[in-house]
């Protein structure tokens, strides 16, 4: 859901791929955007909102990974793994 609203609010993108996949072990979700991308490793380019940052920890409390993919002018691709755990009976 924060990745659909970045994309909406900054990425002045004009399409969006929401990806879902998974196996027996992980479940994968991927958004991907046409839009005007940004510099990742430019922290000021993203530290004026909480949304990258509360991603991030909301999947390491879930024991996940959350990758960012983005050049200015390319697009943006966020990518992010859960583990299943398994159920004790």
């Amino acid at each position: 859901q924060e990745s659909l609203q970045n994309v909406a609010k900054h990425a002045k993108a004009t399409d969006v791929l929401v990806k879902l996949s998974g196996s027996s072990r992980i479940i994968g979700l991927s958004v991907t955007d046409n839009g005007t991308g940004f510099d990742v490793q430019d922290k000021s380019s993203h530290q004026k909102g909480m949304g990258l940052i509360s991603m991030q920890e909301r999947l390491r409390l879930l024991n996940g990974c959350l990758n960012i993919h983005s050049r200015a002018a390319n697009g943006t691709k966020v990518c992010a793994w859960i583990p299943f755990r398994e159920k004790k009976l």
